[in-house]
């Protein structure tokens, strides 16, 4: 099935998907330079296109407009290039919001998913095959259905991912997601390249976080703002980026900035939980994050390596430890190393820029400066850790 040059507008579906494409010898269903706008559905709507088997191709289209969600494509190539799909309200049964896949290659490349509204994941895909790639691709504006003070909201992602053999996100942008987390990761292959994770919203609520002093009051640290003497409310908004469980990552020139949420996540930019899959970051940017432990990066479980090299933490926020990164008991098998990195104006309650919890680290070649906190300024341990210098 071939759509081009096409205008579908200010239609309504009652139920089942607006198209819907099965069993076409292997071929699938290529849309290009059509425009899909001003769809509307009710409660028993399951989806814009549903595609099973052969190839899914969206092609320089848009999506405007629409209150369902787009795209279910199981055991497809789907390929994303040059679209855009914009003003996007998902409030149904259904466990996604863009798109849908099961056994499916995803490759989305210049293309843009802004301002949705939503109750479920935006692009969920299980067991995809081949090489997955998210490429030039802008993603910014989310923000919740429900409401704000939902505990369940902190579980909603941009992207979620199980058991992919591997995964990509090139020279992309990802920006003010509120009330929802970037990209989750589980037993997978992840590479991040030259891309940006960031939720500006909250840059002028912490504008001033970044001179803040502790003052010690019961055993407890009030944060006082320099400016004006007034206590600082850190923010509301929840936006962790990566959580990343059990999989193998290479980050590379990436900037994660003004990111998390103090009361309820743990690394406000980047959260490590499994048992195995190794970790290396480098040549990149954290500023301005906030977490409970770990206001940048919370290591947890048992990874198998942890590297960081030539990166730089500036102004991120630890409501208990770790300013900048957290290590949880004995969390990384072999000892993690932290190579020709910058640690600067961190805060937390112990380690201002370091939490260290029965674990050695190796750290070469780094430096630290105006990092704050009541215990280890620097860096802060408990039980047999140690901290190799060099």
């Amino acid at each position: 099935m071939n759509i081009s040059n096409t205008s579908f507008k200010e239609s309504f579906a009652p139920q089942g998907s607006f198209l819907y494409a099965d069993s076409l010898d292997g071929k699938g269903v290529i849309i290009q330079n059509s425009e899909v706008s001003n769809i509307a559905f009710n409660q028993t709507m399951q989806n814009v296109v549903q595609v099973f088997s052969g190839i899914l191709k969206v092609l320089n289209s848009t999506f405007t407009n629409i209150s369902a969600p787009l795209f279910r494509a199981d055991a497809t190539v789907t390929e994303i290039t040059n679209s855009t799909m914009h003003k996007i309200t998902c409030n149904n049964s259904e466990t996604f919001c863009i798109l849908q896949g099961t056994t499916t290659t995803l490759n989305i490349t210049s293309s843009e998913i802004k301002k949705v509204n939503s109750n479920q994941n935006l692009i969920v895909l299980n067991s995809p095959g081949g090489v997955n790639l998210l490429q030039n691709l802008t993603l910014s504006n989310l923000n919740t259905i429900t409401s704000s003070s939902s505990s369940s909201q902190s579980s909603l992602f941009a992207v979620s991912v199980s058991s992919a053999s591997n995964f990509t996100i090139f020279d992309s942008t990802f920006q003010n997601l509120k009330n929802f987390s970037g990209v989750q990761i589980s037993k997978s292959n992840l590479a991040v390249n030259n891309s940006n994770f960031s939720n500006y919203q909250q840059e002028k609520e912490q504008a001033a976080s970044r001179a803040l002093g502790f003052s010690e009051i019961d055993d407890d640290l009030e944060m006082i703002s320099e400016f004006d003497d007034m206590s600082l409310t850190l923010s509301s908004v929840t936006c962790q980026f990566l959580v990343l469980t059990s999989t193998n990552t290479t980050l590379t020139n990436s900037s994660f900035l003004y990111n998390g949420q103090p009361s309820l996540v743990n690394g406000g930019a980047i959260r490590i939980l499994g048992n195995s899959g190794g970790y290396s970051i480098s040549g990149s940017h954290f500023e301005g994050n906030q977490g409970y432990q770990g206001g940048a990066i919370s290591v947890e479980g048992k990874a198998k390596s942890f590297e960081i090299e030539n990166t730089e933490f500036t102004g991120n926020i630890a409501v208990q430890g770790g300013g900048a990164i957290y290590f949880a008991n004995s969390s990384v098998k072999v000892m993690p190393t932290i190579s020709s990195s910058i640690f600067q104006e961190n805060e937390g309650l112990r380690g201002g820029a370091i939490l260290v919890g029965n674990q050695q680290v190796y750290i070469e070649s780094s430096g630290f400066s105006s990092n704050i906190a009541r215990d280890g300024g620097a860096i802060a341990s408990w039980g047999e850790s140690k901290k190799i210098f060099e």
